[in-house]
């Protein structure tokens, strides 16, 4: 699975900042609203969900980091 690939510390930092950032960015970056041709596409909750996966994946790794840490400081 992804996120139980062998990281370093450095790595799955970088993971939470950019899952983070993408969390905070997908809703401002992108219109709700897209007109293809004569239709209006709405894609709110597309963004809403895509938003929501960013930010899922983002506590996923904080959470296995904090275990980690746990493994560690019992060792």
């Amino acid at each position: 699975m992804f996120i139980s690939e062998e990281r370093t510390w450095e790595q799955m930092v970088e993971e939470v900042k950019k899952f983070h950032a993408l969390s905070q960015d997908i809703p401002t970056e992108h219109d709700p609203k897209v007109l293809i041709g004569i239709f209006d596409v709405h894609c709110d909750e597309l963004i809403k969900g895509l938003s929501t996966r960013a930010a899922d994946l983002r506590d996923k790794f904080l959470e296995k980091m904090i275990h980690d840490l746990h493994i560690q400081l019992k060792e």
